[in-house]
């Protein structure tokens, strides 16, 4: 019995071995995540395909993190003299945009698609067109990098637009969705809806590794609905909303593929132990 479990131990040791050996050494480490020295005297372009590498490898490394959202409405504007209209948004932003912080946990190891940045399959996609400016700034031990996102009218969610791709965004469509189930009796057309993203940014602070170990990205809207029926009015809306998630307390976790041979190693010693 026990020779055959010696067998069966080679077996899995060649076969760990055979796995390791099907990436080519250091293959993990092919990409260099380490902040170029000079990283605040490269282009905008180039700045920028530094912080796409090092934010994409959040989404791809799955570290754990802390993710806290804060969403919150502003200021509301109506053209309705009596004050009902904005009565009536006034009760519908308490009950579904309070603008209180919550918080959540993402464990290491786990899909962070739609909790980290964008709900792409990359957290950013951001091109050179779609930024107003980026900086890098050296602290300590630490490199902060901040971008502008440029301002857009109802920009698309997903690959379409600049916000969509660094941050989780609405359509027209998707905002009347939420105001026709929060009020009852209340109309507004795509048309008449206007949705303007401004003074949208995305910040990280990277360490010497590589290792995103804080940030945050956000925007504000103004939303104009016009022609605009609450009950038995007829108004003009205007809107300024907020949004900002901050992501903290990073947890990154040995690479894959040093953990599966950790396994085989602790599976090895217990094989040991056993024959013994």
């Amino acid at each position: 019995m026990k020779k055959c479990l010696s067998v069966f131990l080679a077996v899995v040791v060649l076969a760990g071995l055979c796995l390791l050996g099907a990436v080519p050494a250091g293959a993990e480490d092919a990409i260099n995540y380490e902040p170029p020295a000079n990283l605040n005297e490269l282009s905008q372009a180039e700045q920028l395909e530094y912080f796409n590498l090092v934010v994409n490898r959040v989404r791809a490394e799955q570290p754990g993190f802390k993710r806290t959202s804060l969403l919150e409405i502003n200021n509301i504007a109506s053209s309705d003299s009596s004050g009902l209209a904005k009565t009536v948004l006034d009760l519908v932003r308490d009950m579904r945009m309070p603008g209180e912080l919550e918080s959540q946990k993402i464990a290491a190891g786990t899909s962070n698609q739609g909790l980290f940045f964008s709900k792409n399959a990359n957290a950013s996609d951001l091109r050179p067109e779609d930024i107003t400016g980026i900086s890098c700034e050296k602290n300590g031990d630490y490199w902060v990098i901040e971008l502008g996102v440029a301002a857009e009218t109802n920009p698309i969610p997903g690959l379409e637009s600049a916000h969509g791709r660094i941050a989780p965004i609405a359509t027209r469509e998707q905002v009347i969705e939420e105001i026709e189930e929060a009020i009852n009796d209340t109309t507004v057309a795509p048309e008449d809806l206007t949705l303007r993203y401004y003074y949208g940014f995305a910040r990280v602070t990277v360490n010497g590794k590589g290792q995103v170990t804080a940030g945050s990205n956000g925007f504000r809207v103004h939303a104009q609905a016009n022609n605009m029926k609450i009950v038995m009015i007829r108004t003009n809306v205007a809107v300024e909303q907020s949004s900002n998630w901050y992501y903290n307390d990073f947890k990154w976790t040995s690479s894959f593929f040093a953990r599966l041979w950790n396994f085989i190693l602790k599976w090895l010693l217990f094989g040991w132990i056993w024959m013994k």
